[in-house]
């Protein structure tokens, strides 16, 4: 190989690697409330979003859902337990690792529009919800 060419390739990788990354990733897992002032466990693990609601005795349910982007897609259901027995979809946005709103829903009652995290156990921080201050985590990460 040309030792020009070979000085390039290192250059052209160095600078690539250097460049920030516009690539957003979330970690959402810990507890958080919505708008109705309900806590719920949420878990991540990779791009997958899991939740549960245990509101007795009105409502029990989960959520299971598909982060792309900022964007979580998924399903709700109502669990045995609850005096509601519904189900339906729902479609997020994440707006940081401490607030997420609701886009759209589908055959639910879902009348939360935005939840945030409270406390600190999601490792990212505290959010905007009660819980005290403290540092938050970079939402970029272009390298795990």
């Amino acid at each position: 190989m040309n030792p020009a060419r070979t000085v390039t390739l290192v250059f052209l990788v160095f600078v690539i690697s250097a460049m920030p990354c516009k690539a957003q990733s979330y970690d959402l897992s810990g507890m958080w409330r919505d708008d109705r002032g309900r806590t719920m466990p949420v878990r991540q693990i990779g791009n997958t979003v899991y939740w549960s609601l245990d509101a007795r005795p009105r409502v029990v349910n989960v959520f299971v859902g598909t982060l792309s982007g900022s964007t979580i897609t998924g399903t709700w259901v109502d669990l045995p337990g609850g005096w509601m027995q519904g189900s339906g979809t729902l479609a997020l946005r994440a707006e940081s690792n401490d607030r997420f709103v609701k886009v759209s829903e589908n055959n639910g009652p879902c009348a939360e529009s935005v939840w945030v995290r409270v406390g600190g156990t999601g490792g990212a921080g505290t959010g905007t919800g009660s819980g005290g201050g403290g540092a938050r985590r970079s939402l970029g990460s272009c390298w795990p």
